[in-house]
């Protein structure tokens, strides 16, 4: 072979070797992209342990970098006067949250970004495991004025997406703050 298309052919599978290893936006991020439709579930003390739901839609959408994703999350909850009449109309409140999600590949974390009274706040989380149809992020942070651990996992189910996010307050035990079990929307005509 000629000596210089030789190293013409090398340093194209290097750069192609150096591309396909870095600034690739995770595959279990794909599970971010559209829209899905469910419940938020959250611990109620009230409840006896039990649980409150709310209604959820997420709409996912690419980044113009091409590095993460863009969420707008919808949640609805009942206001209603809890003593209704037969004449009471239900009122029904919807809030919505705007998050990025981004691979930052220099240094090998997914960032979080949510939006909360017009400020960003900003979270770093490591990926402790990864396949293509769930991920375990970690961080390290606050929770109820004490240290703790972040626990958020992603799963891309047929059909269905989910995330729970648990917190640990170093005695060992895993608590949900939220669980969020969602279906592929899909428009009726």
């Amino acid at each position: 072979m000629n000596p210089m298309r030789k190293s013409s052919l090398l340093f194209l599978l290097t750069c192609f070797a150096f591309l396909s290893s870095h600034g690739q936006t995770p595959d279990f991020m794909f599970a971010l992209e559209g829209t899905y439709v469910g419940q938020k579930e959250i611990p109620d003390a009230t409840a006896g342990g039990g649980r409150r739901t709310l209604d959820a839609r997420l709409d996912g959408r690419r980044n113009g970098a091409e590095d993460g994703f863009v969420l707008q999350w919808k949640l609805a909850k009942d206001v209603s006067n809890a003593q209704q009449t037969s004449d009471s109309v239900a009122v029904l409140m919807v809030t919505e949250q705007l998050e990025t999600w981004h691979w930052d590949d220099n240094r090998g974390r997914m960032v979080i970004t949510r939006i909360v009274d017009n400020k960003p706040i900003i979270e770093d989380w490591f990926v402790m495991d990864e396949t293509s149809s769930r991920a375990v992020l970690e961080r390290g942070g606050e929770w109820a004025n004490a240290p703790a651990l972040h626990r958020l996992t992603l799963e891309r189910l047929a059909g269905q997406i989910r995330f729970e996010r648990r917190v640990n307050a170093g005695d060992g035990k895993w608590t949900v703050v939220h669980r969020y079990m969602l279906n592929d929307f899909v428009q009726e005509d």
